[in-house]
């Protein structure tokens, strides 16, 4: 029953299934109601209602289309089965794999591809050269550079090289994308 006493209309008004995202999927013009109209079969599914008791319980909703040839309207069956117990298990068993990669990665934050057991060590720049490579990295030129640290133009060109030639970049660009990548800016 509706809370004012009166009968829904729809089905979706009654139950107001959810799907795995918590989205609202029972509601008009819902894919099975499309595909009812257009003589489609629709696969079977789950989605998350509550119960009289308001308690939240997983079904898995199976559609039967019934008639339509077109000019009379089809007649949706839904016909449905508690699967909340499979899908408990289900959310348990992600949980539990989760934990595991973090507590294998040591970091949730790092998928599983991402895990690299031995690093490439970073090489070890002065701090010369991280502040010419943080201004690098603001987009200045090498004169700009030069007049922000106090020195001459030749000394933030030779800073600049050897920083190339530390990170293995062939231009400015690829010293940036460097450091970006690798947390150093």
């Amino acid at each position: 029953m509706a809370p004012d006493g009166c009968q829904p209309r729809t089905w979706g008004e009654a139950v107001g299934g959810r799907d795995r995202r918590n989205f609202r999927f029972c509601r008009r013009n819902c894919p099975v109601t499309v595909n009812a109209r257009r003589g489609r079969p629709t696969p079977h599914y789950d989605v998350l209602v509550r119960s009289k008791d308001g308690a939240d319980v997983w079904v898995n909703l199976s559609i039967l289309i019934l008639g339509g040839d077109g000019r009379a309207a089809a007649t949706t069956v839904h016909l449905f089965r508690d699967v909340t117990q499979r899908r408990q298990v289900e959310d348990r068993v992600q949980k539990a794999m989760a934990s595991l990669r973090g507590f294998v990665f040591e970091d949730l934050n790092t998928p599983a591809e991402q895990a690299d057991p031995a690093p490439t060590p970073l090489p070890q720049l002065t701090r010369r050269e991280m502040e010419v490579l943080r201004l690098l990295a603001c987009g200045m030129s090498t004169p700009q550079i030069a007049e922000s640290l106090g020195i001459s133009a030749i000394t933030a060109r030779n800073h600049l090289a050897s920083l190339l030639n530390k990170l293995g970049a062939k231009n400015r660009l690829q010293a940036v994308l460097f450091a970006s990548q690798h947390q150093l800016v």
